[in-house]
């Protein structure tokens, strides 16, 4: 199998974008703490941070989108647009996507739009989800596990980015953008 015009769907939060990075910043200046007093091991709903799923970690989540703009001043992960720019130009299709929540998502759109321009980062198709991760892609690349054990479950190759934890997902599993890399070298037969 070639790559060339292969398709990877890849997860921004997490993948792509800091985004539990630059949630940190705003969950400290939400709590009115120093930033060193917030760890940087979270899981989602951030429970870590003494945050509860539902309503305090929606307030937070609603002030992060709209007051800072969560979406489009993430960092980006190392070396995320340059193995995605390489992709690309071997003619692989990338389709960029991101869960919402369903109030905000004309702002998370333009958000989005914002943070690939910014980062150049190229991309075929872009889509908001909202629960079913499923987009027709070749090879998918997240961080949540329970979209990677969703996908797996469905017979889709599914490569885990992992963050140092949740190690009981098994291989394809990458830790940084370089690993992702060689697993879909692999996977095609081919090299740089």
């Amino acid at each position: 199998m070639l790559l060339k015009e292969r398709i990877i769907a890849v997860n921004l939060d997490g993948v792509c974008t800091d985004s539990y990075g630059r949630m940190r910043e705003i969950a400290a200046e939400w709590f009115g703490l120093d930033v060193s007093e917030l760890t940087s091991e979270v899981t989602y709903g951030l429970p870590e941070w003494g945050l509860n799923i539902t309503e305090e970690y929606k307030a937070l989540h609603y002030f992060a989108i709209t007051k800072r703009k969560l979406f489009s001043t993430c960092n980006i992960l190392p070396q995320a647009d340059y193995y995605l720019k390489l992709l690309s130009d071997k003619g692989v299709k990338i389709i960029p996507y991101r869960f919402y929540s369903d109030s905000l998502d004309q702002m998370v759109v333009l958000h989005t739009f914002d943070w690939l321009y910014k980062n150049r980062i190229p991309y075929t198709d872009l889509c908001f989800v909202n629960g079913n991760v499923k987009v027709g892609a070749d090879i998918y690349i997240d961080n949540n596990p329970k979209n990677v054990i969703k996908l797996r479950r469905e017979g889709l190759y599914t490569i885990f980015f992992a963050n140092g934890v949740n190690e009981y997902i098994k291989k394809p599993r990458a830790e940084t953008w370089e690993e992702i890399y060689q697993i879909i070298e692999e996977k095609y037969g081919i090299k740089s």
